[in-house]
């Protein structure tokens, strides 16, 4: 479609439409739409689309130079398996989510062999983060009304890895991407309510206690939140009729504030060190991690990916970038 605007005129599907509905007579008046316009058939379009995207895409990718790095996990399976959210245990265990056609989800800690095992298998649950430190993983999970089959709730549940045992947190709530802080006693989540208003949420690791609710600015939406190193705030991304930014909000002060605007871009998966904020942007037409310096705010890639960099984690020390 968009190649088709671009070779042609803006208005070329217009006419096209005009021109089907004005020759239902001729049987196939789409055909005979893209003959008029175009001098080509549904084939010939598509084949002439992928065409320049192929003579694009290696012209482009001939002149990358990519990031050097070591496959941890090994890649046993025949069958499609993707691996997510990797974080450290520590020096020696990566946390990872396995996926597959031919398997249930489940998590995994991966050694420095490459080695895996399986820890704990959850029920359906809401991809868009999982959180980890010491020794525990937090998640939400969607639970069904038991009444109402339209209806559903996202809950945050907590496995110990230490004692293999699963806890719910919540009951009934509508919390998204959970983040666990660094000393564990608190997590940070994302709730929308019955009326799709979106609040940040701050909860007790205990008992799942609501310690803070703070309203979203201009009712953004608001995604993957992350606390600051030093646990006096949270990092997240805010989209709103502007575009996407980079959000903080600072407990003690109860204020927000903009950090990084990147308009029509996507930006995602935050993870906060200690001087720089890692994210996930699309500014270069492909998926790479990024690092905003936190105390200047300016932006610079940190991985340059063939094919994209996702879910970005740092080591406990922060000398290793795990994605």
């Amino acid at each position: 479609v968009a190649h088709a605007r671009n070779k042609y005129q803006k208005d070329f599907w217009g006419k096209m439409i005009d021109y089907t509905a004005r020759n239902p007579y001729t049987i196939y008046p789409f055909y005979f739409g893209l003959k008029k316009y175009a001098g080509s058939s549904k084939v010939g379009l598509y084949q002439e689309t992928f065409e320049m995207l192929r003579s694009h895409w290696a012209s482009r990718d001939s002149l990358r130079s990519l990031t050097q790095s070591k496959q941890l996990n090994r890649r046993d399976s025949k069958h499609f398996t993707g691996y997510r959210f990797p974080r450290y245990v520590n020096d020696s265990l990566v946390f990872a989510e396995k996926s597959g056609i031919d398997q249930i989800n489940e998590f995994v800690v991966i050694d420095r062999e490459g080695k895996e095992k399986r820890i704990h298998r959850p029920g359906f649950y809401n991809p868009a983060n999982i959180s980890v430190g010491h020794g525990k993983v937090v998640w939400t999970e969607i639970i069904p009304d038991v009444r109402w089959a339209r209806s559903n709730f996202s809950i945050i549940k907590v496995f110990d890895m230490g004692t293999g045992t699963e806890k719910m947190l919540t009951s009934k709530s509508r919390y998204f991407a959970p983040d666990l802080s660094p000393d564990v006693t608190r997590i940070v989540a994302i709730e929308t309510d019955m009326q799709n208003q979106y609040f940040l949420v701050v909860i007790g690791e205990k008992n799942g206690d609501v310690l803070h609710r703070i309203p979203s600015p201009g009712n953004n939406y608001l995604q993957f939140p992350v606390w600051a190193a030093d646990q006096q705030g949270i990092y997240m991304t805010a989209l709103g009729t502007s575009g996407k930014k980079i959000m903080y909000y600072d407990l003690a002060g109860s204020a927000w504030k903009a950090l990084f605007d990147a308009g029509s871009k996507d930006i995602a998966e935050l993870y906060a060190g200690e001087d720089y904020l890692l994210f996930r942007g699309t500014f270069s037409g492909i998926d790479n991690i990024y690092a905003m310096d936190l105390k200047t705010n300016e932006c610079q890639r940190v991985t340059s990916s063939r094919f994209g960099a996702f879910m970005p984690g740092l080591s406990t020390n922060g000398d290793r970038l795990i994605y």
